[in-house]
């Protein structure tokens, strides 16, 4: 018969089981760092074309899944809004195995007469259990560009002018 571990105990592993798992992921995205980029934008006719892609370390295990939400935002006098109405729900992109690039396209309507510059938040997640791990965001960024992305291929910017 084994012995039983007092509460106490119990309570300290449950507690420390998410910090071993969070200091992973923070190394492992020292490693293989985080990043986001812009890799299309497009204006035509009234209609912008904004593709965001982003890379995510690996870290957490196998049972670790791997999440990412893309935000648009555009810049104001004051600083940097959200774009009402287009944040995307948290997606799953895989397991904390091996790194994930993963990217969006979005549609704009423009007005013709005003120009607005872009850019976006990219929130990533790893989870065990339905329970988040560890959570990082990074904002887009330029110089991502490997040729097997983009359009044109290779293009990787932090911010986009649609008009």
């Amino acid at each position: 018969m084994r012995p039983l571990l007092p509460a106490a105990a119990l309570a300290a592993l449950a507690l420390a089981y998410p910090a071993v798992s969070a200091a992973r992921v923070a190394r492992a995205s020292q490693n293989e760092p985080l990043w986001a980029t812009i890799d299309e934008c497009r204006t035509t006719g009234g209609e912008a074309t904004v593709g965001v892609l982003a890379r995510m370390s690996p870290a957490g295990g196998p049972k670790a899944k791997m999440y990412v939400r893309f935000q648009l935002q555009y810049r104001d006098g004051t600083g940097w809004r959200d774009l009402p109405g287009l944040a995307a729900r948290f997606e799953g992109i895989g397991r904390g195995e091996r790194g994930v690039t993963h990217g969006v396209r979005l549609e704009l309507r423009t007005q013709q007469a005003r120009s607005f510059t872009l850019r976006a938040t990219v929130t990533f997640q790893w989870r065990r259990h339905g329970r988040v791990l560890y959570q990082h965001v990074r904002y887009t960024t330029a110089g991502h560009g490997n040729g097997r992305y983009g359009s044109p291929a290779g293009f990787s910017a932090a911010e986009c002018v649609v008009s």
